[in-house]
């Protein structure tokens, strides 16, 4: 079973990249990449590149330590990764619950397919399920469904680049 840390590898220059399907039509492309990573009492700080296409990037704090990872402040993965872990975070309308639903799980991406993989959910007591997150040890986010303004949509992964001293990705 990985560790929290294992799922959101924060190794500078370590890229990844998304295709965004909606309606099952490909309406946009993302990109992300750990840019900054220091060593901090709460663990590892990273800063992390978001980019839709066309639209100007944003950046994000991502710490990992103390059993957990947090993505612009939100609880994103929690030790331990055991099926039905639950904590709390904040959804976009409000508290949210995440938890783990699979471990060991097979996901297939437009980058392969992957063994291994963490399913984490979000739910809320008003909304109902907001968003499914897929993880792989050593890769990070390959897939994301979640319940936006246009209905469900998903984030999956068409290739990653490792970053600086790590062997070759996708």
């Amino acid at each position: 079973m990985p560790a929290a840390a294992e799922l959101m590898p924060l190794v500078p220059g370590r890229r990844w990249r998304y295709r965004l399907v909606v309606g099952g039509r490909t309406v946009a492309r993302l990109t992300q990449e750990v840019l900054l990573v220091t060593q901090g009492r709460s663990g590892t700080l990273a800063r992390l590149r978001r980019q839709v296409e066309g639209d100007p990037p944003q950046v994000f704090p991502v710490v990992s330590g103390a059993g957990e990872v947090r993505v612009d402040g939100q609880p994103v993965l929690r030790d331990p990764l055991t099926p039905g872990t639950t904590w709390l975070g904040m959804g976009p309308e409000g508290p949210a619950r995440y938890r783990v639903a699979a471990v060991a799980a097979t996901v297939e991406v437009p980058a392969g397919r992957f063994v291994g993989a963490t399913v984490i959910r979000v739910t809320s007591p008003d909304e109902g399920e907001l968003a499914e997150s897929t993880y792989v040890p050593g890769v990070g986010l390959v897939r994301h469904r979640f319940n936006g303004p246009l209905g469900w949509g998903v984030l999956e992964l068409e290739a990653w680049e490792p970053g600086d001293g790590e062997g070759a990705g996708r």
